[in-house]
């Protein structure tokens, strides 16, 4: 919705660069370049702006409760629980739970989410 000029070619004048917030949702860029002879490129990219994935880590006297939600669909969960690795993918929705068993000791626990290519990380330690 907002357009922005950027000017000022980088040090060997063949490039220039500029990072622009994407709004949250599906958006389309467009980028105009001109060059000193006033000739235009004009391109036009489709752009999903995302926070990514919200994951919460709840516990009760005996297991974690994990859940996972994204506004716009998760696509894979990986989580390291005690040191054993496990993958969740073909999820379907915005919500996904599931609890572990605590076992006696400390409890570590890592839990990586997916949207597409954008990844969130939560990383805890607790005691039973």
């Amino acid at each position: 919705g907002e357009e922005v000029t950027i000017t000022g070619l980088s040090a060997d004048e063949k490039t220039l660069s500029a990072k622009i917030d994407a709004l949250k949702g599906d958006n389309k860029l467009k980028v105009k370049a001109y060059d000193k002879a006033g000739n235009v490129k004009e391109v036009e990219k489709d752009v999903h702006g995302t926070d990514g994935p919200e994951i919460s880590v709840t516990k009760n006297d005996t297991q974690l409760m994990v859940k996972v939600t994204d506004e716009y669909g998760i696509t894979k969960i990986e989580y390291n629980f005690n040191n054993e690795e496990k993958t969740i993918e073909n999820i379907e929705g915005n919500t996904y739970e599931f609890t572990l068993d605590l076992v006696d000791g400390e409890n570590f626990i890592i839990v990586k989410a997916y949207e597409g290519n954008i990844k969130k990380e939560y990383k805890g330690k607790t005691t039973k």
